[in-house]
């Protein structure tokens, strides 16, 4: 879980006035439903992580529409996470 708590994720510019900097992602348990497959027809091994809990946080955004400007910071609360990474292998 340390690769996703240190997961970069890049700051989102919309357009001038509106965008979404300083985002972070941090997994607050440890992987416990955990599946390991091989899938041979595609000479592939798959990690799966399930039932995950996370915060998604957005340290600075503006956002406007018409004349209504929001702004501020942003945090989520992420309840049930399933994240699937392969690795395929070919001649």
């Amino acid at each position: 879980m340390d690769l996703l708590n240190n997961l970069e994720i890049p700051d989102i510019e919309i357009d001038s006035e509106n965008y979404l900097h300083d985002n972070t992602l941090e997994v607050d348990q440890s992987a416990n439903d955990v599946i390991f497959s091989v899938i041979e027809e595609k000479n592939e091994f798959r990690l799966q992580v399930n039932n995950l809990k996370a915060k998604f946080r957005v340290g600075d955004f503006r956002f406007q529409e018409w004349i209504f400007v929001e702004y501020g910071h942003i945090e989520v609360d992420i309840n049930d996470m399933d994240i699937s990474v392969g690795l395929s292998f070919s001649n």
